[in-house]
């Protein structure tokens, strides 16, 4: 999406890039949000009875499991990760569709998050907390956070007005590729550390 959807590349195409990103978002957050939805939906129609307590454990342990395979991606430097879709967006759409639909479809399919191609644990993560949550507007507000934030990534082309600076954003993203593995590992593993502290202390009846 950065290669393409940027400012020099919608210029070639005769689009405008404000216009699209604002799309590109809008659809990520719609995207995000039917999956929420959906997840949380589940949750409550197969995990009614269970108690809280339940819950917080059954997270703890996903959360565990999503933070052991990131660990183990990142110090063997694999991208794509198992359960992973191997299929990205269409981008021929970029030359056969309008503008606004080629940002509303790619945005859409970011921010449903599961049908592309996957490389951190910390996705499904997301997933399977709407669904613990069993609530469905709960679900929503985890799923549009996520499609937001994905969405917004398409913010860090918006200065790429020259090839040069193409190419500089090209090896800013190959660098940066390890420490954002890093830090979903860091993260997930505080998220994981304050449910224990909350459990251990008594915290979750």
């Amino acid at each position: 999406m950065l290669g393409t959807m940027n400012p020099l590349g919608e210029r070639a195409r005769g689009a405008r890039y404000r216009r699209n990103a604002v799309i590109f978002a809008a659809s990520s957050a719609l995207g995000g949000a039917a999956w929420g939805v959906a997840a949380g939906g589940l949750g409550a129609a197969f995990l009614g009875p269970m108690t809280d307590a339940s819950v917080w454990q059954a997270a703890a342990g996903i959360l565990f499991l999503s933070l052991t395979g990131d660990a183990l991606a990142a110090s063997q430097g694999r991208g794509r990760i198992p359960l992973s879709p191997s299929r990205q967006v269409n981008e021929r759409w970029l030359y056969t569709l309008r503008p606004w639909a080629y940002a509303a479809g790619f945005g859409f399919q970011l921010g449903a998050g599961v049908v592309t191609v996957i490389n951190s644990w910390s996705v499904w993560v997301a997933v399977v907390g709407a669904f613990l949550s069993r609530n469905m507007a709960f679900g929503a507000v985890v799923g549009v956070v996520f499609g937001v934030t994905r969405g917004a990534l398409l913010l860090l082309g918006a200065r790429v007005t020259t090839t040069e600076s193409l190419m500089r954003l090209g090896r800013g993203m190959e660098l940066s590729g390890r420490r954002s593995q890093v830090a979903a590992v860091l993260v997930q593993a505080f998220v994981l550390v304050a449910i224990l502290s909350v459990e251990i202390r008594g915290g979750i009846a």
